[in-house]
Order: C-alpha cells, then structure tokens, then sequence
C-alpha cells in the first residue's frame, strides 16, 4: 500500500554551508536524484579534489510530518594509509575546512600524524565528542 504524496514542508531538509561564504543553503533535489555527501576522508584521500561539505539535516516542526531518508555511511579499511596521492593539491588546500560547527578542530588536528585511518577516525570521534583531539 502506496501513502499519499505531500509536498515537503519548507523548514526541513538538508542544509549545507555554502563553501564560499558560510551561508545556510536548503538543498531542493527533484524525486529523481539522488544525493551523495563526501566525508572528510574522501576529501584527504583524494588530494582535496573532492569537498566535504559541512551540512545538517532539518526536521520538520509541522505535526504528524516525518521526513525519511536512507543514509548510507561506507567506510575505509581500518588500516588504509592515509597518504595523499600523487595528484594531491598543495597541503594548505586539502586539510582547509572552512565554517565547521563550533567547537570542530580543523581537519589538519584531526589528521596530523595518522598514518592509517584508524588513528584518522580516532581522532575525528575525540574531537565530535570532546570538541579536542587528545
């Protein structure tokens, strides 16, 4: 049995930071796309040729309205080298991180002497959790 259809109410969503300025922007995606949010591994991983983008998901404040989503988090091999390719952009431009959430350490703490990406994820949870790297 198929539900019936609403439009999605306009406080909810996904938002991103723009990268150039910092400012809150929904994401409108017609029902025929799809999505693809890349983690800050990916973003070393690939010499800064792909982004991380700082984001957030909005529920709705309307009643009896749930927004659903389908979240997929895949993940590197606990002993991935974290070495910046060949091709890698300058240092400075991978690890920038611009407009994290208050609190984040940039991503050049949280990557700053991790061999693999188990010391990476590490890290990366101390400082969610903590609001530092320890």
């Amino acid at each position: 049995m198929a539900g019936n259809e609403i439009p999605a109410p306009r406080d909810c969503g996904l938002h991103i930071k723009h990268p150039s300025d910092g400012s809150v922007v929904k994401i409108e995606l017609s029902a025929d796309c799809m999505l693809v949010q890349l983690g800050e591994s990916l973003q070393y991983l690939s010499g800064g040729h792909l982004r991380a983008t700082a984001h957030c998901v909005k529920s709705s404040k309307t009643p009896n309205i749930t927004r659903e989503t389908l979240a997929l988090f895949m993940d590197w091999q606990p002993e991935q080298d974290m070495k910046l390719p060949e091709y890698s952009l300058p240092y400075s431009e991978v690890v920038h991180t611009p407009f994290l959430p208050e609190g984040v350490p940039e991503l050049d703490a949280r990557v700053k002497d991790a061999r693999k990406y188990r010391e990476f994820l590490f890290k990366h949870l101390q400082s969610v959790l903590y609001g530092e790297v320890r």
